[in-house]
């Protein structure tokens, strides 16, 4: 997220749902997305990709451990995900109700087209 001292750049709109919640900063249209004790941050395109991605995966039984489900981020080793099944139902209605809310804003901005890629560019975990 952005760390700007001017409290005019430091505007943020938050988005709470199943538990969980998403910031986004009004000054560099970061993303940051919280559930559980995890944060990751987004730019915006990565979040799309990460959405995309999160959708995607297929939450099988050998990814199953101690009644968790566990997935690694392809490309960034260091983020595995560590779910519950009714944690995993939340983040996914918080990433589903998410990306509405973000497009909402975004479908306004100059910019216009929303990117949708299929694996998450990059992500901080903070």
């Amino acid at each position: 997220m952005c760390h700007s001292t001017d409290d005019q750049m430091c505007s943020r709109r938050i988005f709470s749902h199943a538990g969980g919640r998403i910031v986004q900063c009004l000054h560099c249209a970061s993303i940051g997305v919280e559930f559980g004790t995890s944060y990751l941050v987004f730019s915006e395109s990565e979040f799309f990709s990460f959405v995309d991605w999160f959708r995607s995966v297929e939450w099988s039984q050998e990814h199953r451990e101690q009644g968790r489900i566990r997935i690694r981020v392809r490309s960034e080793a260091s983020i595995l995900l560590s779910l519950t099944e009714t944690e995993l139902r939340s983040v996914s209605a918080l990433l589903h109700e998410g990306a509405l809310w973000v497009a909402d804003r975004t479908s306004a901005a100059p910019t216009g087209q929303i990117p949708m890629g299929l694996q998450p560019a990059g992500l901080t975990v903070h």
